[in-house]
């Protein structure tokens, strides 16, 4: 008995070691699938809430542009789609393609802010019209570069979303 006692006393610390070491890789070994799952998970999630502030940021834009729409309705016949700026899109393109050679500045921010700045100049009609646009020619929207550009006159909407995102 005498022996036991010294063997639990002098091999208690690797034994408590041991143990815990065993509980760990149960609970691994029974968890796996929600370990190896997280990844994607959270990945998920994030675009999730991506999308949601997107489509509240959307939403306000719309009521925004609706009201506007009404005001402008209401103090004159004019039909033509005014942008955040009371800029007329008509008189940045003409034909699909831009009037004039034009120098543009995309604000720093998030994709959706600089976005959103080529929308309040009337090069895109809405944050969804340059995410197709720029899905459409094969380039990630969330690329777009903070920065000053040139736009040559005769550019259409693909050439101005392939220059903000090179």
């Amino acid at each position: 008995m005498k022996h036991f006692r010294e063997f639990i006393y002098d091999k208690s610390d690797i034994i408590v070691a041991l143990v815990i070491l065993l509980i760990a890789a149960l609970v691994i070994f029974w968890r796996f699938e929600a370990i190896a799952d997280y990844p994607s998970t959270l990945v998920d999630s994030d675009n999730v809430k991506f999308a949601n502030e997107s489509s509240e940021t959307h939403k306000s834009k719309d009521e925004a542009k609706d009201n506007e729409k009404k005001s402008d309705n209401d103090s004159s016949d004019s039909k033509s789609e005014k942008n955040t700026d009371g800029k007329d899109s008509s008189d940045v393109f003409s034909d699909g393609v831009t009037n004039q050679d034009a120098n543009i500045s995309v604000q720093s921010g998030s994709a959706i802010e600089a976005a959103e700045s080529l929308v309040s100049l009337g090069y895109f009609s809405s944050y969804d019209d340059f995410v197709s646009t720029c899905n459409n020619e094969g380039v990630d929207p969330n690329s777009i570069k903070a920065g000053s550009f040139n736009i040559p006159a005769g550019s259409a909407k693909a050439d101005i979303a392939r220059i903000v995102c090179q």
